[in-house]
């Protein structure tokens, strides 16, 4: 998580603990606090994101992609702007790094020619 990000959640976590403090029993997330939640503390259902992207996709003439397919473009999208597999397995939380090249090696820039090239010499 980038660090504007970091400080974007802090104060947004300000902004909710107020807004619960106003609400007294109205508030309805019980003993957890979420961060991210509807007008009563609430947790979303899990299936509001999709729809939200799936609106948001429509609005903006975004084609078909689940939402779940974000994580795999940026890590995509990172992987081929040379960022470390191992950078990205802790990015994407997998427990092992084989699982993150498992994935993703296959968009991998360097291609077998492109080593095996590496090793060619020219000859006078």
């Amino acid at each position: 998580m980038s660090d504007e990000l970091g400080e974007l959640l802090k104060a947004l976590s300000k902004e909710k603990k107020k807004e619960m403090a106003g609400m007294a029993e109205l508030y309805q997330g019980e003993k957890h606090f979420f961060v991210i939640t509807d007008e009563t503390g609430q947790p979303f259902r899990p299936d509001s994101i999709s729809k939200r992207w799936r609106r948001f996709r429509m609005k903006y003439s975004i084609r078909a992609l689940s939402f779940h397919a974000l994580r795999h473009t940026s890590a995509t999208w990172i992987l081929n702007r040379g960022v470390s597999p191992k950078v990205i397995q802790e990015r994407l939380g997998h427990r092992d790094i084989k699982t993150t090249l498992n994935v993703y090696s296959h968009v991998l820039p360097m291609t077998g020619r492109d080593t095996a090239d590496m090793f060619h010499v020219q000859r006078e």
